[in-house]
Parts: C-alpha cells; sequence; structure tokens
C-alpha cells in the first residue's frame, strides 16, 4: 500500500512540476538545461530503483511501485521535449511528421502495379 501511495504521490508531483516549468517562456539554453536535468533524474531514478528492487524482500511489488514512478517521468519528460521541439522550430516537427505521412503515402501507391485493382479503379477514366 505504501508503494502504491509512493507512486501516486510521485506522479501527481511530476505533473504539478511539468504544468510550473516555464518551458514556453525560457530561452533555449535554459530549456536545454531543465531537459537535460530531467533526463539525468531519470538515469538516477533507474539506477536508484534497480538497486531497491534487487535488495528488496518483495523485488515484485517494489519493481510495480518503480514502475509506476518511472513511467510517468519518462511520458512527462518526452512531452516536455516534444513540446520544446515544436516550439523552438515553429510548428515544423509536426509538419515534417505530416509530410512524413505523405511521402508514405505516394510511395506506396507508387509501388502498385498496374494489374492491381486499385490502379484499374485510380486510372479508369484518363484513358
Amino acid at each position: 500500500m505504501l508503494s502504491l501511495l509512493r507512486a501516486l504521490g510521485s506522479t501527481i508531483a511530476l505533473v504539478v512540476l511539468y504544468y510550473l516549468l516555464p518551458l514556453d517562456e525560457s530561452s533555449i539554453p535554459v530549456v536545454v538545461l531543465i531537459l537535460a536535468s530531467g533526463l539525468a533524474g531519470l538515469v538516477l531514478l533507474f539506477a536508484f530503483q534497480v538497486r531497491s528492487i534487487m535488495k528488496s524482500p518483495f523485488p515484485e511489488l517494489r519493481a510495480v511501485g518503480a514502475l509506476a514512478t518511472s513511467i510517468p517521468l519518462f511520458l512527462l519528460l518526452f512531452a516536455a521535449t516534444y513540446f520544446i521541439m515544436d516550439r523552438i522550430s515553429a510548428g515544423i516537427v509536426i509538419a515534417g511528421i505530416g509530410a512524413r505521412v505523405v511521402v508514405e503515402a505516394v510511395r506506396r501507391g507508387q509501388q502498385q502495379r498496374p494489374g492491381d485493382r486499385g490502379y484499374a479503379l485510380r486510372n479508369e477514366g484518363s484513358g
């Protein structure tokens, strides 16, 4: 019960911290420092959790608590990184993902051979 309460408390604290950090108003070096600190914290948390799991009399319970603590930190760090990348590049990240989808769709369309049913339906009126 204590490990679940600890995981819930850390998740709530991480979400509050995510919304309180000045990610949208800081300069690029400050944001990079915040994200690098978060990544270093994640690595240290993993190391601490592995050590505590190995020494625990109930390693399964400790592992569940460790996952419940580290997964939210990882997800919030990923979300913060993605938010900052989009903010810095002024929409290039999202436009880049959209361009990849379009390029992949065009590439798959070009791979269809003239004998394919889809090819015949698309080119039926162009004859």
